[in-house]
């Protein structure tokens, strides 16, 4: 059983999000609050937190989010466009980001994903951050190999290190090798910040199947 709380300042949102939620009989709503700080009264933590950014005024919210993130996976619903914003929140933890254009289906689609330490973005979200990093000049500053990169990607893509190892023809344990040269120079302790980390080098834009481009590299590789 997943866990959820919803943090959303209109009662109709949270009731909303919970109807949407509660679709699933895995998924569970523990909380649905107006602030934050009303998160203090579950005795646990949940294992996410859909947070409401959409309609909030939000003096700091990647302090939010990284106050949240110590303990949740953060599932955000934006009404930001701006992909410099957008890339903000990830760096500061946000696990995943949708819209109000979001649909139910992919909606849930995100809760689940980021509830197994996923990263997803909803499309319009992948755009205006895509469109963000291609502004940045590409870089790599740990220094990760030319295989390093490839394998990177796919973790950040979702792929398992079985599927990795069958992509670019090599054995599971050479990938397991890789993975943990990557979080060394990374300093990444799991998928979720590996995956953060790929999006921030501009080396992956959302959990999803990679672009044509990513498949013929690891192909070819």
């Amino acid at each position: 059983m997943t866990t959820i709380a919803i943090v959303a300042d209109h009662y109709m949102t949270r009731a909303g999000i919970e109807r949407v939620i509660e679709r699933r009989p895995e998924l569970r709503v523990v909380a649905a609050v107006a602030a934050t700080a009303d998160l203090g009264a579950l005795p646990v933590r949940p294992d996410v937190v859909v947070l409401d950014l959409a309609a909030r005024q939000v003096p700091d919210p990647a302090g939010v989010i990284a106050d949240l993130a110590a303990g949740s996976a953060v599932l955000v619903l934006s009404g930001i466009s701006c992909g410099r914003e957008l890339l903000s929140l990830l760096q500061a933890g946000a696990s995943g980001m949708v819209t109000r254009d979001t649909g139910a289906d992919e909606f849930v689609a995100a809760v689940e994903a980021v509830a197994i330490g996923s990263v997803y973005l909803a499309p319009g979200v992948a755009r205006n951050v895509s469109a963000e990093l291609k502004h940045r000049a590409p870089g790599d500053p740990a220094g990760l190999g030319r295989r390093e990169i490839e394998t990177l990607r796919l973790v950040a893509h979702g792929y398992t290190h079985g599927q990795i190892a069958r992509r670019m023809g090599l054995t599971e344990v050479t990938v397991s090798t890789y993975v943990k040269r990557i979080r060394a120079k990374l300093g990444a302790g799991n998928k979720a910040e590996l995956t953060r980390i790929a999006i921030d080098l501009g080396y992956a834009t959302a959990g999803r199947e990679p672009a044509a481009s990513l498949r013929a590299a690891a192909g070819a590789a």
